[in-house]
């Protein structure tokens, strides 16, 4: 109930940010899973009633389970969850988390030795998340800022970042919810912070998973409860490569490199039937990772 009480309180929050008490409502399923993929103990907590009743009524209009709508937001976890630590033992001890929300990973990770991980999110976010993660950790360093302002940079500085380092960058279920124009701005001032070899990674839904047909349903019920995502891209590899950011993977979320062995066989061969392309035909939800060159 604490995340309905809280959110409750703050009519001013923007919707956008109530998608992080779905997300978590899925990492609290995958933990329970004996079989589990990560194990986020705060998730349960983070997601509340309402992250759970909002995952529910999402599956219910699908005519599917929570669990399957869960696997999705495990396999994107897992993804990027192995892309940091890939990216940090490689030698960068800098992770940003823009937009954190929900993100645990700064405090479930086991990290290497001398890992800042600066938290970026907006005032309300911060404080819900002090209520959540009571743990004290001194390499976690809380970043109040909002995105839309273009002094977050000046704050994350502040706050110790440096841009003569290699740094690791996360954009985790965020591009889908700008506009395009400010993506470019918000990409280009991650750039003015990174020196080579820097990394970044995230996620990015197609135009036809924004705006077609096959996902209407879902759209509907998602924008009840929360921001719906206005940004699609059909292309993150083109659309990085304007800021200096060759993509090392990109994958269908539940194929390839975030094939986990258990994506469903009729998604698996939808998705396969239609070779990807721009405009692409059918609606995907790409998981990316690139670095700075």
């Amino acid at each position: 109930l604490l995340s309905v009480y809280f959110f409750s309180k703050m009519p001013e929050l923007p919707p956008v940010c109530k998608t992080s008490l779905y997300i978590a409502a899925g990492r609290a399923i995958e933990t329970e899973r004996s079989d589990s993929l990560f194990k986020d103990i705060y998730a349960k907590e983070y997601a509340g009633d309402l992250g759970i009743k909002f995952l529910n009524d999402v599956a219910e209009t699908l005519e599917t389970k929570p669990e399957s709508l869960a696997n999705f937001i495990a396999f994107r976890t897992k993804y990027l969850d192995d892309y940091v630590l890939d990216s940090l033992n490689q030698g960068s001890r800098q992770l940003v988390i823009l937009a954190v929300g929900g993100d645990s990973r700064g405090e479930r990770l086991i990290l290497p030795e001398g890992t800042k991980v600066y938290q970026v999110d907006m005032k309300e976010i911060i404080e819900f998340r002090d209520t959540v993660f009571k743990t004290s950790n001194e390499n976690v360093v809380k970043v109040v800022a909002d995105l839309r302002d273009e002094n977050w940079t000046d704050c994350l500085i502040n706050s110790g970042f440096r841009s003569d380092l290699p740094s690791t960058w996360l954009i985790e279920g965020l591009i889908m919810y700008i506009d395009i124009k400010d993506v470019h701005i918000l990409l280009e001032r991650i750039r003015k912070l990174c020196c080579k070899g820097s990394r970044i990674a995230g996620d990015v839904l197609n135009e036809q998973t924004v705006s077609g047909s096959y996902t209407k349903k879902f759209m509907d019920v998602w924008e009840k409860y929360a921001q719906r995502p206005t940004n699609g891209v059909d292309s993150p590899e083109n659309l990085l490569q304007e800021h200096g950011f060759i993509c090392d993977s990109v994958d269908i979320i539940g194929l390839g490199n975030s094939d986990y062995g258990r994506t469903n066989e009729d998604f698996r061969k939808f998705q396969e039937k239609f070779p990807r392309q721009v405009p692409d035909l059918i609606p995907r939800h790409y998981l990316f990772r690139a670095t700075y060159v």
